[in-house]
């Protein structure tokens, strides 16, 4: 972040305040907090998701790290986000979902400190061809079927796209 959010001038011997909007099962929480680790950085790295079942994967990827730099908040970025200047906002495949995203954004900005940066991204249509068109199948095919049996079933029927599949043809992925 320090290149692309400063273009390299930011002191990292100074404790970074994170905040990771919409979490999930913690991808970015555990690459950020493991970054301020091996720098020194005794900052911080704030958590906040919805979603309570990502919440406790995202927990135990952090417990199995080692990692003692992470706290986590269940609820909105919109209104739970616990604090303010954060002098760095991830905020990765989140903005899109939301009724307004001009608000989710407007939302974050409004929590960052003074000469903050923020990581943003979002979904576009052609990057996400074929998935979501692959979802539904699968949902048509696997839904009254038993979680064990759901797996395997995926497995074989993406195996089995032609190479013309619009699934297959998405090089944005």
């Amino acid at each position: 972040a320090n290149h692309h959010a400063w273009g390299g001038r930011r002191d990292l011997s100074k404790p970074l305040r994170i905040l990771v909007a919409g979490g999930g099962t913690g991808d970015a929480a555990v690459m950020l907090a493991w970054q301020l680790r091996e720098l020194g950085n005794e900052g911080e790295v704030v958590y906040i998701d919805l979603s309570e079942a990502s919440r406790t994967v995202a927990e135990s990827r952090i417990a199995a790290m080692g990692l003692d730099n992470v706290t986590f908040h269940t609820g909105s970025l919109l209104e739970d986000v616990p604090g303010a200047d954060f002098d760095y906002i991830n905020c990765s495949g989140v903005l899109h979902h939301l009724p307004d995203p001009d608000a989710g954004m407007r939302a974050l900005a409004g929590l960052l400190a003074p000469g903050g940066a923020i990581g943003a991204m979002v979904y576009g249509a052609s990057g996400r061809t074929g998935v979501y068109e692959a979802q539904a199948l699968l949902r048509m095919l696997g839904d009254s079927l038993p979680l064990s049996e759901r797996l395997p079933l995926a497995r074989q029927v993406l195996d089995a796209l032609p190479e013309s599949n619009w699934l297959r043809r998405n090089t944005s992925m």
